[in-house]
């Protein structure tokens, strides 16, 4: 068919090149969305995997020693930011175009939604909970052992949770050890 000949519809004549300039354009607008939207589906895949992670590590997380219960700070701001995140993942994309009609980006079509410092102020949330230490048992406490924050020991009857790393025995620094329960 020659490059001359016109296509003819309700609304429009296109001739064959300018037909392939479009469906070339399309092709590339559609590489662009791609590319715009792959490392954003990393992204959020990275932080919803750190999140569920956490959600694992806390969920639910009492403890309960000699009638005392202790609960592991921040789980309802974590379960907020799990559901925020879900939310922004389930809300469809919307492609940006250029005043040619080329395609020149893609976002969430939700209020609200995220910006790349909105982004990076969540990862570093995200960053400061999982840095949050564990409350672990490790037993009686022993003279020769060191702890780390987090590591929960007993001592004359008493539960000891340590704030920061030490060897000093629970009751002897009140900056490195929480008494949780009360002995005897």
């Amino acid at each position: 068919m020659p490059d001359d000949v016109k296509a003819t519809d309700a609304t429009a004549l296109v001739t064959l090149d300018e037909f392939n300039a479009l469906r070339r354009d399309l092709a590339d607008g559609l590489a662009a969305l791609a590319d715009v939207a792959r490392p954003l589906a990393a992204r959020f895949a990275g932080i919803n995997a750190r999140l569920d992670a956490l959600e694992r590590r806390s969920a639910g997380v009492t403890i309960e020693t000699q009638g005392a219960e202790i609960s592991i700070p921040g789980a309802l701001e974590l379960a907020g930011a799990v559901r925020s995140i879900e939310s922004t993942l389930r809300a469809p994309i919307v492609t940006e175009f250029d005043a040619k009609g080329r395609v020149k980006g893609a976002r969430r079509a939700i209020e609200g939604a995220a910006s790349a410092s909105t982004i990076a102020a969540l990862e570093a949330r995200v960053a400061a909970i999982e840095a949050r230490p564990t409350v672990r048992y490790e037993g009686t406490w022993k003279a020769s052992t060191g702890y780390t924050p987090g590591a929960m020991v007993t001592d004359h009857g008493c539960t000891w949770i340590a704030k920061r790393a030490t060897v000093t025995r629970p009751g002897s620094d009140p900056e490195s050890w929480t008494l949780t329960a009360k002995g005897r």
